[in-house]
């Protein structure tokens, strides 16, 4: 049985930002939700209104105003800066450089992306993002369900030069599971925390509804409750990403065939000359 790693118990990274570059994905309080399924359908090269993913997403990123990012050794307060890429059906590629305070480190990861009813849904999945770092494709074709797995999510907001992630609230959540109005159950564990050996409270709040139900859910004015503001990192955009692919050539105009070379000259075949008859002469003599 594969045990919880630690960002899945943290509580001292209770950010979105940090989420993206650690993979904790809390949610507010610091209780995670996870889903079987993802909220809506793999996204494609663009959303149902018309916005271009990879113009809108790909660059550097970091966050915007106060927030900072931090990790374990390089000092809280840090604010670090994201590499985002989108690589098509849904699959979204995530860098960041650290201090581990030792030396720099490079940690990636990979998100599933999927559109529900006009909003973004980003989904991080340890299935995809498995310990030794060899991420497995998380998506199918676009406009399909994504695949099943344990998830946990985002709700995002683009706009220009800007990306406003928002983690679910688990009270709303949780309330929402009581009232039977979605499917889930709370599941409490004392797991060990490995940088400091102290048992830390884990709490997992696993919806259990199906696709369909999950659609329903996460959608329309219930979003507002389900995602506060308080549970916003908002991202600015620093740079643009770059391909080393050079740009394609003009075409060149056709270029006219050559003018046919003038006949050489030719010169006049010599004339025999036509032999003359001698004329006879009269002898006077005779």
């Amino acid at each position: 049985m594969h045990e919880p790693s630690y960002r899945q118990i943290t509580t001292s990274r209770c950010v979105v930002a940090a989420a993206l570059l650690a993979s904790t994905f809390s949610s507010v309080g610091c209780t995670s939700i996870t889903v079987d399924h993802p909220i809506g359908a793999p996204t494609g090269e663009e959303t149902s209104a018309g916005v271009d993913l990879a113009a809108a997403i790909d660059g550097a990123w970091v966050t915007a105003g106060d927030e900072a990012v931090s990790e374990p050794g390089s000092g809280d307060g840090d604010n670090q800066v994201l590499y985002v890429k989108y690589a098509g059906n849904g699959l979204v590629n995530v860098a960041g450089v650290y201090w581990d305070g030792e030396r720099f480190a490079l940690e990636t990861y990979r998100f599933l992306l999927c559109e529900n009813r006009g909003e973004l849904f980003l989904h991080w999945s340890e299935t995809d993002n498995p310990p030794d770092g060899d991420a497995a494709p998380a998506a199918d074709q676009p406009g399909s369900a994504g695949p099943a797995g344990k998830y946990e999510f985002q709700l995002v907001r683009v706009s220009e030069d800007s990306l406003k992630i928002t983690a679910p609230d688990a009270t709303e959540c949780d309330l929402a599971v009581e009232a039977k109005t979605i499917a889930g159950q709370m599941i409490e564990r004392r797991l060990t925390d490995p940088t400091t050996g102290e048992m830390v409270e884990s709490r997992e709040l696993h919806l259990t509804a199906g696709p369909a139900q999950l659609a329903n859910f996460f959608a329309g004015d219930r979003l507002k409750k389900l995602f506060p503001e308080v549970g916003t990192v908002a991202l600015r955009r620093i740079a643009t990403l770059t391909t080393d692919e050079p740009a394609p050539e003009p075409p060149r105009p056709a270029e006219e065939p050559p003018a046919p070379a003038a006949p050489a000259p030719v010169a006049p075949a010599p004339v025999a000359p036509v032999p003359v008859a001698p004329v006879p002469v009269a002898d006077p003599n005779e």
